[in-house]
């Protein structure tokens, strides 16, 4: 889905006029506990940061352009991206200090880690969708007639069907 700004510009073109859009935001000095719409880099410890862009251009360009924009203008330079190709995600920003010792000195800076709301999104929604499932079929289980005749003589429910 190209839109009319896409089709009229060609691809370096395009970027340039990214990049004039988003000069503020990107001089804009990043918040603790923000959702940011962009990229991040995975580490083994940590999920960083790696580019981000405003709502009103995800929403006025095409995803193809804005990835070719986010891997472009990524923090972290990367030639390729062989193990997964980038995917624009909503993401939530914690700020961390690193300490590094070099020759003799510590030096601390301050990294952009990331939460992927998406990810936890769908885990909820999986255990959710589970916990439906299993409701559903102590309800349906209850409503059998067999159920239904031993509530009635004993006053309660056969085993099974007791934990809801």
């Amino acid at each position: 889905m190209e839109t009319e700004i896409d089709r009229n510009n060609n691809y370096p073109h395009v970027i340039d006029l990214i990049y004039d859009m988003e000069m503020e935001f990107i001089d804009d000095e990043r918040r603790d506990n923000t959702y940011y719409i962009g990229i991040y880099h995975e580490t083994p410890k940590y999920m960083l940061l790696g580019a981000c862009i405003s709502p009103q251009t995800f929403y006025r360009f095409s995803y193809p352009t804005l990835i070719n924009y986010l891997f472009n203008f990524n923090i972290i330079q990367r030639r390729e991206w062989n193990d997964k190709p980038p995917k624009i995600e909503i993401l939530k920003t914690t700020f961390r200090e690193v300490r590094i010792l070099s020759h003799g000195t510590v030096r601390v800076y301050t990294t952009y880690q990331v939460i992927v709301k998406t990810f936890w999104l769908k885990i909820f929604q999986i255990k959710w969708r589970n916990y439906y499932i299993w409701k559903m079929t102590h309800v349906n289980r209850k409503k059998r007639l067999q159920s239904q005749r031993h509530f009635e003589i004993w006053g309660k429910y056969p085993t099974l069907n007791s934990i809801l």
